[in-house]
């Protein structure tokens, strides 16, 4: 069980929040990794479509390969976007427990002696938060925007 606030000294109130930072430090290295193998695997994916695009094969196969690479693309995606779900509900959960631990009630930083991480939870941190999840939904677009595009365009060659 916890120490109450109260019994804390500034040292171990210093350490605590110390502590604390470098949790949230590692929980958004994970969401920028995360971001990263997301945009390497989908950058991959797409380069496997275009190397598709310079070999001469039958349509209805290349068809087939273009649903495979373009699925492959949306669960590498989702993947990613699953990973960074993890690690905002992991960031949410510390900072939970930091106000509990300083004694902050509804996000009011000022009664501490720090600083809150990630600025304002309403004007700056969840919608902020809002970028690392929007880069993903957009492949997944994109990944419909291909498969939409592939279907006539190989069945027009096709005849």
């Amino acid at each position: 069980m916890s120490q109450s606030v109260t019994h804390l000294t500034p040292d171990e109130r210093q350490t605590l929040f110390e502590n604390f930072l470098r949790c949230i430090d590692r929980e958004e290295n994970l969401i920028h990794y995360r971001l990263t193998w997301g945009l390497q695997w989908n950058l991959a994916s797409f380069g496997a479509l275009f190397a598709l695009q310079q070999i001469s094969i039958e349509n209805n196969f290349k068809f087939t390969i273009y649903i495979l690479i373009s699925f492959f693309g949306i669960v590498a995606t989702i993947l990613s976007i699953i990973g960074i779900a993890a690690a905002h509900l992991q960031a949410e959960f510390l900072i939970k427990s930091i106000n509990r631990r300083l004694g902050v009630t509804d996000d009011n930083w000022d009664s501490t002696e720090f600083i809150r991480p990630y600025g304002d939870p309403a004007t700056i941190h969840r919608p902020a938060r809002w970028v690392s999840k929007f880069l993903p939904l957009l492949f997944i677009l994109i990944w419909i925007f291909v498969f939409l595009w592939a279907y006539p365009e190989i069945a027009h060659h096709g005849r």
